[in-house]
């Protein structure tokens, strides 16, 4: 060793190099060639956070390419004519009072049926 306190790296072994990490023993690969000491500081809890990370990351992108396909996919065309389709709409007869739900209808917007010999009235939900 020199006399000025310099560090000659001829004598890093793998006992002197186990405080560069810190406070956990590391792996030391020594290099034959070379009197240089590489150092992989390579603990359980830095391969549990990697791990992780890769399955949040698989997780997110699985999830975001799901939205984006569901963003792409064209929106089914119409039942063909003649075909029920559900409906949601409330009748009342002006005449007498009677209430009719129509669920089931061959159109969109159904036309009024009729009772007392007169068309009913659309009666708007309340809750719906």
């Amino acid at each position: 060793m020199a006399a000025s306190g310099a560090h000659d790296d001829s004598h890093d072994t793998a006992e002197s190099a186990g405080n560069v990490c810190g406070y956990r023993p590391c792996r030391v690969i020594h290099s034959s060639g070379d009197d240089r000491v590489i150092v992989l500081a390579i603990t359980f809890g830095r391969v549990i956070w990697v791990g992780v990370g890769l399955l949040m990351m698989v997780f997110l992108w699985r999830v975001g390419i799901t939205m984006l396909r569901a963003f792409t996919t064209p929106l089914p065309g119409p039942p063909p004519a003649g075909e029920m389709r559900k409906v949601n709409v409330r009748y009342r007869c002006a005449v007498c009072g009677v209430e009719l739900k129509l669920t089931l209808a061959p159109d969109e917007d159904p036309p009024p049926p009729r009772h007392c010999l007169e068309d009913m009235i659309v009666v708007a939900p309340l809750y719906d």
